[in-house]
């Protein structure tokens, strides 16, 4: 049986947050695009989403508008925050955080936005979306590969089919094959959560009630137990994400999550742990995985860059990166020219967003989940400036919502904490030589 070859602009391999807009969006500029994935359905796991109102804005305006009416998402408008001290009976540190007026981020179940999306983007890219290959490359071992690249993969009935794109793009997730074929680096099974801080799990449980306060995103620290963020998962419940330090094992989390809630529950009425939900555990770290492009090859997302898993950052960056490519092919298909100079435009433009995110998640990390006593010194004083100040969390909550694309410094960020500059020398004196060398590292990335 002779091959089909096809000769797309652009070969997208992965059909998820990322690829997937990236492709509906290059086919409404006329941009001939081919779209693969190896799952025919999204595998349903209890995950979790969050999206920040930056993305979902970027989503709505780019033909995924519809989706969000659905009840399968539901909106966060403000974040809580509690702080508990030494007998986890009294509140020494408080808080709430809104997003700016008519803004706010959306909870949903990874597998409903991820079949939402596709689902929209089939009824315009029809045969250009692909589900259900498995995407071999015929000349990997070519010198010309990362120029010329060829792939092949086989449908039923209709025999192989051999793809000789000009650009090909890796939306494919952490542990991503494209990253493979460009020789990049593996993703690490486990990392530290933020630079300087100690290793742990985030771990994710339900509980199967929805939760007393609507479209607020609860956080409660406990002196000794972790952390604890819950919010509304639509059709589930509620969805709990809990900080546990690494060496955890399994069958100790169920435990410790249920010592938490006890202290949770001194100061809201919420429900018990649905105990015939799976507890799941994920290495909570962000690292670096590029570099974003080789040849014809370009990576975005979790591809490239992985970020901690709490508060929507991987989305947020993610549709960064999708804008970006958007905006560079259109350019491309316009002029008819192959661009180095865009090339390299974007590998900066990718390491400065993940590099970006590792500045805000190092704050909030040592604000919000950090459990060692300078940690609650440096909230409490935090807090009680962002009190006598409102500018100070709205400025925040910008930020993390991917509403505001500033870089801040450390020095921007200890601004923000309303830390004067006696303060902050005293702060770096009690942190030690260790961590002000990790925060010396995070400011020569910028």
């Amino acid at each position: 049986m002779t091959s089909k070859v096809i000769t797309p602009e652009v070969l997208i391999v992965g059909a998820g947050i990322a690829g997937t807009p990236l492709a509906l969006n290059l086919h409404k500029k006329g941009i001939d695009v081919l779209l693969v994935d190896r799952t025919m359905t999204c595998r349903r796991v209890f995950k979790a989403e969050y999206m920040q109102p930056g993305p979902l804005n970027f989503l709505r305006k780019n033909g995924f508008s519809s989706i969000f009416k659905s009840p399968h998402f539901s909106s966060i408008h403000n974040l809580h925050f509690r702080d508990l001290g030494e007998n986890n009976q009294d509140v020494i540190g408080e808080i709430s955080m809104h997003y700016p007026h008519g803004q706010h981020a959306v909870t949903f179940a990874h597998d409903v936005l991820v079949e939402s999306l596709r689902h929209v983007a089939r009824k315009e890219l029809k045969n250009r979306l692909v589900l259900g290959v498995n995407l071999h490359p015929t000349n990997i071992s070519d010198p010309s590969f990362h120029e010329r690249p060829e792939f092949e993969f086989a449908l039923p009935n209709m025999g192989s089919v051999k793809i000789r794109p000009r650009w090909v793009v890796g939306a494919d997730g952490r542990h991503s094959t494209v990253r493979e074929w460009m020789k990049g680096p593996k993703a690490p099974k486990n990392l530290r959560v933020i630079w300087g801080a100690k290793s742990e799990l985030i771990i994710g449980a339900e509980i199967a009630a929805p939760p007393p306060t609507k479209h607020t995103y609860q956080v409660v620290r406990s002196f000794n137990n972790g952390t604890l963020f819950a919010f509304n998962l639509p059709g589930v419940g509620q969805r709990l994400y809990f900080s546990a330090p690494e060496g955890t094992v399994k069958k100790d989390w169920q435990n410790a999550i249920q010592r938490i809630l006890k202290d949770f529950r001194k100061f809201h009425d919420i429900g018990p742990l649905d105990t015939h939900a799976p507890i799941v555990g994920c290495p909570a770290f962000q690292t670096w995985l590029g570099p974003a492009t080789r040849g014809r090859f370009v990576l975005c997302g979790d591809a490239v860059g992985v970020t901690t898993p709490y508060g929507g950052q991987g989305i947020s960056v993610a549709l960064e990166h999708v804008s970006h490519l958007i905006q560079n092919f259109e350019w491309r298909a316009q002029s008819q020219l192959i661009s180095g100079l865009t090339r390299r435009e974007y590998a900066l433009m990718a390491e400065s967003t993940h590099s970006r995110l590792d500045i805000i998640n190092w704050s909030l990390y040592f604000l919000f989940f950090a459990r060692n006593p300078i940690s609650k010194l440096i909230t409490q004083h935090v807090l009680n400036s962002w009190q006598q100040n409102p500018s100070l969390p709205a400025h925040v909550m910008s930020l993390f919502g991917g509403l505001t694309k500033e870089h801040p410094s450390i020095s921007e960020v200890f601004d923000i904490w309303g830390l004067q500059k006696g303060r902050r020398a005293k702060l770096l004196s009690l942190l030690g030589p260790a961590m002000k060398r990790q925060i010396s590292r995070i400011e020569s990335n910028i």
